[in-house]
C-alpha cells in the first residue's frame, strides 16, 4: 500500500503487493492517460510512444504533472530485467526457451467501483515476443487517501517459466534528497524506529525467516522527501507490505537523484 500527503522519481520495490482503451500501443502525439485518484492525491500513468508503461507523477491532486517531451526508461512504472532498463527491474524471468529479457508493452486497461470509496484500475501488459502477461491491479481508496498495488502473472508458453523478481510495485519519488524510516528489532524493543538518509545505491530491508517476517523487520517504511520526517509538516510516503513470510524493500537513489 502507499500513501502519502502531496507529489511521484529512487525507485521503492516490494516484493512479495470504467473504461477500456485500445490494444495497439499509443502514439506520442495521443498518448493513453490512466489516473487513479484518491480525495486529495493522484498517480499518473501514461503509455509512452515506445508502448510501455511510465510514470509522470504521485501526489496531490492539485499537481499539474505534465507530459515529458522526452521519454525516460527511469521513469517506467514496472520495469523489466533484459530490454535496456539498467537499475534494478520489478520482474525478472527466464522464459519456456531459455531468454532471459521480457519486454513487456501496454495492451488495455480498466477502472471499475465497487462503491463510492473505491475504485480498482486494472493495467495489462504483454510481453511482445511471448504470450507472458503481467496485470497491474490498483485498489484506490478515496476517503482514505490510500492506494494498494499488486501484480498478477500469467504465461501460456510451451514449458515453465523460471520467476526470480518479481515485485509488486515500484512506484517513482522525485525530489532533492530522501530519508528512509525503517522499523526493527526484537523482544521488549519490537519496532523500533530508524531513519537514514538514503545516498546513491540501493538500500535492502528483507527478512529471510519465511513467517512471522515482523518479529525483527516490519515489512514498512516512510520515505520523506526534501528533510527528515517531521511530525505536522513536510512531505512523506508510507509503504507496508501485506505479507507475513519472506520479503524484501529496496529503494535504489540512481544517477539522477
Amino acid at each position: 500500500m502507499i500513501t502519502r500527503t502531496t507529489r511521484f522519481a529512487v525507485a521503492l520495490a516490494t516484493s512479495l503487493v470504467a473504461f477500456a482503451s485500445a490494444a495497439a500501443p499509443a502514439r506520442a502525439a495521443d498518448p493513453v492517460r490512466i489516473n487513479v485518484t484518491t480525495a486529495h492525491s493522484a498517480l499518473k500513468l501514461f503509455v509512452g510512444d515506445d508502448g510501455r508503461l511510465y510514470e509522470s507523477g504521485y501526489g496531490a491532486a492539485r499537481e499539474n504533472y505534465e507530459f515529458p517531451r522526452k521519454l525516460n526508461r527511469q521513469e517506467e512504472f514496472y520495469p523489466q530485467y533484459g530490454d535496456g532498463f539498467i537499475s534494478e527491474p520489478a520482474l525478472q524471468i527466464t522464459h519456456a526457451d531459455g531468454n532471459t529479457s521480457t519486454s513487456l508493452a501496454y495492451v488495455k486497461h480498466e477502472t471499475s467501483e465497487s462503491d463510492p470509496n473505491i475504485a480498482v484500475t486494472r493495467i495489462e501488459l504483454k510481453d511482445n515476443a511471448y504470450p507472458f502477461t503481467v496485470t497491474l491491479v490498483l485498489k484506490a481508496y478515496r476517503n482514505e487517501d490510500l492506494i494498494e498495488q499488486w501484480s498478477e502473472i500469467r504465461h501460456d508458453e510451451s514449458g515453465p517459466v523460471t520467476m526470480h523478481r518479481y515485485h509488486s510495485a515500484a512506484p517513482n519519488f522525485r525530489a532533492k534528497e530522501y530519508f528512509l524510516s525503517q522499523f526493527g528489532g526484537d523482544y521488549k524493543r519490537e519496532a523500533t524506529i530508524a531513519e537514514e538518509k538514503l545516498t546513491p545505491g540501493i538500500k535492502v530491508l528483507d527478512s529471510k525467516i519465511g513467517v512471522r517476517a515482523s518479529r525483527y523487520r516490519i515489512p514498512s517504511v516512510i520515505i520523506a522527501l526534501d528533510g527528515p520526517a517531521q511530525e505536522e509538516s513536510g512531505e512523506v510516503i508510507a509503504a507496508s507490505l501485506c505479507w507475513s513470510g519472506s520479503f524484501q524493500i529496496e529503494a535504489e537513489l540512481d544517477w539522477q537523484n
